[in-house]
């Protein structure tokens, strides 16, 4: 569990000429208080629940929030009941915010301490070069690919990473080897007819796409065969035919404009990453990386996101605590 410190704005509406009491029903009869988290508005019933004390004071308004969902927590707040006006215009004066003259506006900060429940930590599993680049539109080799598999699983599952593989061409010794045997025992690897694994090689987009759904199916159930691509140059008997129209089908990725898919060229990195949050279900939190992009790994040849893969890039590369919910990541740290 990660605790993280949240900035809760809450407005609270009530109607003018009303008695104190009838404040806190004013209040508690509608969307009377928004919270905020890092500029997340926080949704009634989904992520908390309101309270009001009955022993309400003249001039004081007690709440109670209760977070729920993927939060944890409760938190007080007394609201100061002091009227700001409004002229006959329905436009306000001493500071408040009204949208017609009948709605009077109270604001109060809260700094609270909540427990998030479904945070997670996200470990970077890509790197940039020594000379601190990307290369996102470099190659990746077999053995690179592999590894960076090897460890999303064992990072899943908690295993530490070793295994043998059966290939002709790995040597023992190598600094692919366990990651190449750790792959080859869940079958996400395969090597060619004459049992070589050819670990120096470029891998291919197709090849790429295979070991991905592979991947994916080791924590989800896949069904392959009833889906269908129109790519111009990959038709039924192709060998990744299945995996192509599957992660086409749920969205991982796309072919090219004159609707080749290309699946014999060699993958590039941004391609790679961009496949790999999809199948891990990793989606880049950009409010968060905007705000604090002076924090975070990056590289001299993505200055800013007028690359396509910049923000999934800075996803796969950036060790991160999220909360996920329905719009995708928050990040928390």
């Amino acid at each position: 569990m990660a605790k993280k410190i949240l900035l809760l704005i809450l407005f609270v509406f009530v109607l003018t000429g009303f008695s104190t009491f009838a404040y806190a029903e004013a209040a508690d009869s509608g969307e009377d208080i928004t919270i905020k988290s890092d500029d997340k508005v926080l949704v009634k019933d989904v992520d908390y629940t309101l309270e009001y004390k009955d022993n309400i004071k003249q001039g004081t308004a007690t709440v109670i929030i209760n977070f729920i969902g993927n939060y944890s927590g409760q938190t007080e707040q007394n609201f100061n009941i002091v009227r700001k006006g409004t002229n006959s215009g329905g436009n306000s004066y001493g500071g408040a915010t009204v949208s017609n003259k009948d709605n009077i506006i109270y604001t109060s900060d809260i700094l609270s301490d909540i427990t998030e429940l479904n945070a997670v930590e996200h470990h970077a599993y890509i790197n940039g070069y020594e000379d601190k680049t990307f290369k996102p539109d470099g190659n990746m080799s077999r053995a690179e690919a592999a590894a960076i598999f090897a460890r999303l699983i064992a990072e899943a599952k908690g295993e530490k990473i070793s295994g043998k593989s059966s290939f002709t061409d790995i040597d023992k010794n190598g600094w692919y080897a366990d990651y190449i045997g750790y792959l080859a025992k869940y079958h996400i690897i395969e090597g060619y007819e004459n049992k070589t694994f050819r670990p120096d090689n470029s891998v291919t987009r197709a090849e790429f796409v295979a070991m991905a759904v592979r991947y994916y199916s080791l924590f989800n159930e896949v069904k392959k065969g009833g889906y269908t691509v129109k790519y111009t140059d990959v038709n039924r008997k192709y060998w990744a035919y299945d995996d192509i129209a599957y992660a086409k089908n749920i969205g991982w990725l796309n072919g090219y404009s004159d609707g080749s898919f290309r699946g014999d060229n060699k993958i590039t990195r941004a391609e790679f990453v961009t496949v790999v949050n999809h199948a891990t279900l990793r989606t880049a939190d950009k409010d968060y990386i905007n705000k604090n992009v002076s924090t975070l790994n990056k590289f001299t040849d993505l200055k800013n996101n007028s690359h396509w893969a910049y923000y999934e890039i800075l996803e796969a590369s950036n060790t991160h605590k999220t909360v996920d919910g329905k719009s995708g990541e928050t990040w928390v740290k």
